[in-house]
């Protein structure tokens, strides 16, 4: 059995975090176990079919909606991890106008020597 299929069909809870549409759909609802719980966490709410899970018994968090950003006080991402992913970003744009790297090669993953600097950076200024 592929993986993916062995993960949905063992999981209590299954979260996306792609941004890629159609990640769990309709035609995965039988490989989901009864009291499976779906959510999204991802970017956008096609990573789930939701609508049609829904319809089928499956229970779907906010709608596949994101759910950091959902309840009373949605809060969205931490400060601290959009300070991470904006800092990766900026050295990757920064080693590309450099002509370090190409732009291929700054999509994913981040080249190591970038990401072990902003990891680096990030635990010196947290301790």
């Amino acid at each position: 059995m592929p993986e993916r299929e062995e993960a949905l069909r063992s999981a209590d809870v299954v979260v996306t975090v792609t941004g890629a549409e159609g990640v769990v759909t309709a035609a995965d609802a039988p490989l989901l176990r009864p009291d499976a719980i779906l959510a999204n966490a991802g970017h956008f709410p096609w990573e789930i079919e939701a609508e049609e899970l829904v319809q089928g018994g499956v229970t779907v968090l906010e709608g596949g909606h994101m759910v950091n950003l959902a309840g009373p006080r949605p809060l969205g991402n931490s400060i601290e991890s959009m300070d991470l992913g904006f800092a990766l970003q900026s050295r990757c744009l920064e080693a590309v106008a450099r002509g370090d790297v190409g732009p291929e090669a700054c999509v994913v993953p981040v080249p190591r020597s970038i990401d072990e600097s902003v990891a680096a950076s990030f635990v010196t200024a947290t301790a």
